[in-house]
């Protein structure tokens, strides 16, 4: 396994203990995550890194400790051995049986397809329910939309701008466009064949964003603020709970 891996299974390790000796977090979570839904080349995993650059800076430590999960990531985890038996431990009779009722009955036929697709959903509302995790795309605001502690993004910006962002500007303009839209649909139909819903929806997330008009850092910046938000309304609902 890669550092990144062994940092992941030590973390899910932990995570089994704390479950065993009785000391589970509450199942929605109580530290915050985000999610960034994202059009091809407006600027998903920048805002990603740029986030963590922020948290860096912070001085509290609700930023510290975050992690990013990307579809590389969140592939490895689905297909290494020693992380899918991590992940699959951690799920309670209780926990199969919402997860089930929230994505499996999207699913239909048990297709290979579908039973990838279930492991890779497993493994991202997994580590959101752990909160500090900023999921990019892989539908992680669907996945996760039962967990009060997200923070839901999407970016869009127009043509001409991706098309600059993604260094197509050598292709013949109808040429480029077409790539754009390939990756799209393929984004959308993530969302439209397990979810049901519209990946353009603006009401699946907390804020969208124009990263052609808005520069970066001001996304950065409201995103933290919401982040704060999601953690203080955490506590709040904890200490109710108790």
């Amino acid at each position: 396994m890669t550092q990144t891996f062994r940092e992941i299974k030590g973390f899910l390790d932990v995570t089994r203990y704390e479950e065993r000796t009785g000391r589970r977090r509450p199942p929605g979570g109580v530290l915050p995550f985000v999610t960034i839904s994202r059009e091809y080349g407006a600027g998903g995993r920048r805002l990603a890194r740029a986030l963590l650059e922020a948290m860096e800076a912070q001085r509290s430590p609700l930023f510290r400790g975050w992690r990013v999960f990307d579809r590389q990531l969140c592939e490895g985890l689905v297909n290494a051995a020693e992380i899918r038996d991590s992940f699959e431990a951690l799920f309670s009779e209780e926990y199969r049986s919402e997860f089930e009722s929230l994505v499996l009955t999207f699913l239909g036929r048990r297709s290979e397809q579908a039973l990838a697709a279930t492991r890779l959903f497993h493994a991202i509302r997994t580590v959101a329910t752990r909160g500090k995790t900023i999921i990019v795309g892989r539908a992680g605001c669907c996945v996760t939309a039962s967990l009060p502690q997200g923070v839901h993004l999407r970016l869009v910006a127009p043509e001409s701008y991706r098309i600059r962002q993604m260094g197509l500007e050598g292709l013949e303009a109808s040429e480029a466009r077409r790539e754009l839209s390939r990756h799209d649909r393929d984004r959308a139909r993530l969302v439209q064949v397990y979810f049901h819903r519209d990946i353009a929806d603006p009401t699946l997330y907390d804020a969208l964003w124009n990263t052609g008009r808005v520069p970066m850092p001001a996304i950065v910046g409201s995103t933290l603020t919401l982040i704060a938000q999601r953690a203080g309304a955490g506590s709040e609902k904890a200490l109710k709970a108790r």
